[in-house]
């Protein structure tokens, strides 16, 4: 019955999308498993320096950031199939049609799961079991029930406009976690009925395993407003939250957005923060503060309320005075009706000359941000 239903589902998406073609490859998708487009260029990320900034993109929204020594994981999807979770690690759903850039034993040890939000290409069930009790997980407000009841790790549930610090101590070999949010374990928020978001005490922090010396520092990840939903059983509609996430520290900054429709006041939502102080201010456009690189989608756009379009992506990439775009969310899953390679060909013909700051345009590419910040017209590192 589950699967009937999946595929009711599917059939009515197609149909509105007026795609054939697209039913067709998605019902096949569901029973037999479809060819692997093969990914060429394996990253080696346990090899990865600590004293700068390292990214890989995986595959769909899953990107692995090295941020000086720290490791993010976002929105970890790593298996052949999303959907259903209805034992254990099998999944029922659509294939992947382009395999992960690096299965779950081959990275490294991961300090943050960066969650954007709750639909089922961005947040595994499968893959969030394999974690152990050194990752937290920053996640939107009203998912907490979604997390693996045999979560281990510290968890930090971000609403709009708030953030948490990492803080990184070489004298201690630790880092803190602090925030005026909870940062529980996932065992003290169930056994918890008052608000989830209530402060931590003062002494609550996540301790996360440090794998290599480094200065003392701050690593901030502020949650902002994106045009999207987070809608998944169990809860209404509108008690799941949504984020786009802001990392910060070093003197760098990443933004990173799972899901989101064109916003033409992007610039506006995404935080800046400055030096020594510790709340953020908006619009860092106006206040010629460039991110260092965006991690945003270009898939699925025929559903344009809910995703942008290449040309529409680049526009936001813009606002914020982007220096280099690391573009997901297509040639992974089959989603959406454009042919598998189209989005990336619409983004580099939207980018004109300026297609050098498209990073890593295939699954498995790698990029070191250059140490010092590089005008627009300067060509980026390689990237694949």
């Amino acid at each position: 019955m589950l699967i009937i239903a999946l595929v009711g589902l599917v059939a009515a998406a197609a149909i509105a999308a007026g795609s054939r073609r697209y039913l067709r490859r998605v019902s096949h998708s569901l029973f037999v498993p479809n060819p692997y487009h093969r990914v060429e260029n394996k990253p080696q990320p346990r090899s990865w320096p600590n004293d700068r900034i390292t990214v890989t993109w995986i595959g769909h929204s899953t990107v692995l950031i090295n941020y000086h020594g720290t490791t993010i994981l976002t929105d970890p999807v790593l298996g052949k199939r999303i959907g259903l979770n209805p034992i254990g690690r099998a999944t029922l759903g659509i294939h992947r049609i382009t395999e992960p850039a690096l299965r779950f034993e081959e990275l490294p040890p991961i300090d943050v799961v960066l969650l954007s939000h709750a639909h089922q290409d961005h947040w595994d069930f499968a893959t969030l079991k394999q974690f152990g009790a050194k990752t937290t997980a920053v996640i939107p407000t009203g998912c907490e029930d979604l997390l693996p009841k045999a979560w281990r790790g510290r968890i930090a549930v971000l609403g709009w406009g708030e953030e948490i610090r990492l803080v990184e101590s070489a004298s201690l070999a630790t880092r803190a976690l602090s925030s005026k949010l909870e940062t529980r374990s996932l065992k003290q928020i169930q056994n918890r009925k008052s608000n989830l978001s209530a402060p931590a005490s003062a002494g609550e922090v996540a301790k996360i395993q440090n794998r290599a010396p480094c200065e003392p520092s701050e690593l901030t990840i502020a949650a902002f407003p994106v045009n999207h939903w987070g809608h998944r059983v169990g809860r209404r509609r509108k008690e799941r939250g949504y984020n786009g996430y802001l990392i910060s520290g070093h003197g760098r900054r990443i933004v990173f957005v799972g899901d989101t429709a064109h916003m033409l006041d992007f610039s506006r939502q995404v935080p800046h923060h400055t030096e020594g102080e510790g709340s953020p201010e908006r619009d860092p456009q106006a206040r010629g503060e460039a991110v260092d690189l965006c991690v945003m989608p270009i898939g699925c756009y025929t559903m344009s309320h809910n995703h942008a379009s290449p040309e529409e992506t680049w526009d936001m990439f813009h606002q914020v005075q982007g220096r280099y775009l690391l573009a997901h969310h297509w040639r992974t899953f089959m989603l959406g009706p454009e042919p598998d390679f189209e989005p990336m060909e619409r983004l580099l013909a939207a980018s004109g000359p300026d297609s050098h700051r498209i990073v890593c345009k295939e699954p498995g590419g790698t990029f070191v941000l250059p140490a010092v910040p590089v005008p627009a017209s300067a060509k980026a590192e390689p990237a694949f």
